[in-house]
């Protein structure tokens, strides 16, 4: 099975849609995924996300099932140490440093995060992905994906850089601050997610790549910033 996680494209936030940017990049995004023979497709119920997915839809004849758990993963925290976050994964390196079980699979079970609900979000979130999958033939137990049905679908979900963290990090079994803030997906970017069954009936996870943006390279159109920091501190310009 092949499970590709395409983040929206260049957002206008305000309006919960695409700036004329991002409807670039949709389209160049939509002409490489149309290319691929796909099952199913899941899409956020957020504008954003919606509007990235149209563009497929139309060159690919293909309809998509809106799902809850897709949405952006934008669920306040508060501490004294960092004051109010809205999103629960953007913490500052310093902050990290000094509290590193947040890279750690007890990150969930930090004062802060239980008070928040993080953790009954975060099981929302993995019990999505998990019935996605248990749709399609594996399920996720115990850290063990079960091959019941082994097959070669392709599924596309499309949502956010936050959720997608999420979802990572429960199929990976480990901190999503690792997704969050060593790695990075542009708009339009692609992650692809493969199975290998090299025990029957039990299959693994791997990611060939994560954020891939090659589609906006051949069809020359520079990549948006949204989910990227400047270079340096004391200039604001973006690279």
């Amino acid at each position: 099975m092949k499970l590709y996680i395409v983040r929206h494209a260049d957002p206008d936030y305000q309006n919960d849609s695409l700036t004329p940017h991002g409807f670039t990049e949709a389209k160049s995004a939509a002409k490489r995924l149309a290319a691929l023979s796909v099952k199913s497709v899941y899409i956020s119920p957020l504008g954003r996300a919606q509007k990235t997915a149209e563009e497929y839809f139309k060159l690919s004849g293909k309809s998509g099932k809106t799902l809850d758990f897709l949405m952006e993963f934008n669920y306040p925290v508060c501490d004294e140490a960092f004051g109010k976050l809205d999103q629960p994964w953007d913490f500052m390196p310093a902050y990290l440093a000094k509290n590193q079980v947040l890279l750690t699979n007890d990150w969930i079970k930090q004062d802060f995060i239980v008070k928040a609900g993080i953790d009954k979000k975060y099981a929302e979130v993995a019990s999505g992905i998990d019935g996605v999958l248990a749709s399609h033939g594996y399920i996720h137990k115990d850290g063990v994906l079960q091959a019941v049905r082994p097959n070669d679908d392709s599924i596309i979900l499309f949502c956010h850089f936050g959720v997608e963290c999420m979802m990572l990090s429960h199929l990976f079994g480990v901190s999503p601050m690792i997704f969050s803030q060593n790695f990075c997906v542009l708009p339009s970017g692609v992650t692809l997610l493969v199975t290998e069954e090299r025990q029957q009936g039990i299959a693994s996870l791997r990611c060939l790549y994560m954020g891939d943006i090659s589609h906006l390279a051949v069809d020359g159109i520079e990549p948006s910033f949204a989910g990227r920091f400047c270079e340096r501190f004391t200039d604001d310009t973006r690279h």
